[in-house]
């Protein structure tokens, strides 16, 4: 059995995705594509503060794994459609 120290408080309810990991990934994968040569600090800090939900206690894992999927999905998409209408994000 996995066990883990938790700092914060355990996850009461859903938290299901978490927000925080969507946003911070979201821009994470924005600022990434347009400043490539800085896109291993932005991913690095969008770990952190992944991993800071867990080790606060604000979320399992697998919510932060759905979350950052979530955020870098739509990111993707947000891209492609700002660049479909001809809008640059520089």
């Amino acid at each position: 059995m996995i066990e883990s120290i938790i700092v914060g408080r355990k996850p009461d309810g859903y938290s299901f995705p978490s927000g925080h990991s969507a946003a911070v990934f979201a821009g994470a994968v924005l600022l990434a594509r347009e400043y490539p040569a800085s896109a291993r600090g932005f991913f690095g800090l969008a770990w952190l503060v992944s991993f800071s939900r867990i080790y606060l206690g604000a979320h399992y894992p697998g919510d932060i794994l759905s979350g950052s999927l979530l955020g870098m999905v739509l990111a993707k998409i947000y891209s492609r459609l700002l660049h479909k209408v001809g809008v640059a994000l520089k």
